[in-house]
């Protein structure tokens, strides 16, 4: 199995530091949500088959991985606002939410304000078995 071996950096979104790994380019860029419990890593093997063809983004949800761990901010809605200001601050303009579970959730969540430049939503709640190529046919769309 190919990892994900894009760079780690930190941001600070929201008062926190996220763990944050951006690698490939191309549009429209795709942003991964983890599933809770998990971290950016869920997206590892999705990730190395994409990096050739989109920009890919996975990070970190405060509280696991290697991002801060804040004793407050983990609703639903305080995740959706974390990852729109990380949109944000990483300047994407068009871009695919892919979310596993809670992941899913979030997305859902930020897809309903109907933020600039959201092209899709992908929400996977079963065991992680996403096809790359789905992922790819339905992000060029």
């Amino acid at each position: 199995m190919s990892k994900f071996q894009g760079d780690f950096t930190k941001r600070t979104i929201n008062g926190i530091q996220l763990n944050v790994r951006d690698e490939g380019q191309g549009e429209p860029s795709l942003l991964f949500l983890h599933y809770w419990g998990g971290s950016s890593r869920t997206w590892d093997q999705v990730v190395s088959e994409l990096k050739t063809d989109f920009r890919c983004v996975a990070y970190d949800h405060r509280g696991w991985g290697e991002s801060d761990k804040p004793e407050t901010g983990y609703s639903i809605q305080e995740l959706a606002n974390d990852a729109e200001a990380l949109i944000q601050a990483l300047g994407l303009t068009r871009y695919v939410l892919i979310g596993h579970s809670m992941g899913g959730k979030v997305a859902q969540r930020l897809a309903a304000r109907r933020p600039e430049g959201l092209l899709a939503l992908i929400w996977s709640h079963r065991r992680l078995r996403l096809q790359w190529r789905c992922l790819k046919t339905c992000a060029n769309k």
